[in-house]
């Protein structure tokens, strides 16, 4: 964001720190073709065939696409002016889940690229 014009590179960063923070809980529900994604208090259930899920949040429409790969679980958002792409893969030993993430917005010069790792919880 260091190129960008000055009025614009504050609102860049704080939305990206918005959308890249770790969240304190994710749970993923997964059976018969579609996974139920659970964060904070909103869920989402989408089918794994790639076929769209139109979702509608307080930041505007986007449509969801899940697929499997390689034993990991894509899903990409595409919105008015961003695609969000979140990997979701599992640790062998399935304590972790891990989640890379690509943005790519029309004011990004490139994509922003991160990993989160969630731990289990007790059960």
């Amino acid at each position: 964001t260091n190129d960008m014009n000055r009025l614009v590179r504050g609102q860049v960063r704080q939305t990206l720190q918005a959308k890249t923070a770790p969240l304190p809980k994710i749970s993923l529900t997964d059976g018969r073709g579609r996974v139920t994604i659970s964060r904070q208090d909103r869920r989402v259930t989408v089918t794994t065939d790639g076929s769209p899920t139109r979702v509608q949040s307080e930041r505007g429409a986007a449509t969801l696409r899940a697929k499997r790969q390689n034993g990991q679980l894509i899903v990409t958002s595409q919105a008015q002016n961003a695609v969000h792409t979140t990997v979701y893969s599992v640790s062998k030993d399935r304590t972790r889940l891990m989640l890379d993430v690509s943005i790519s917005a029309g004011k990004l010069k490139e994509p922003v690229r991160y990993r989160n790792t969630y731990h289990r919880a007790s059960r």
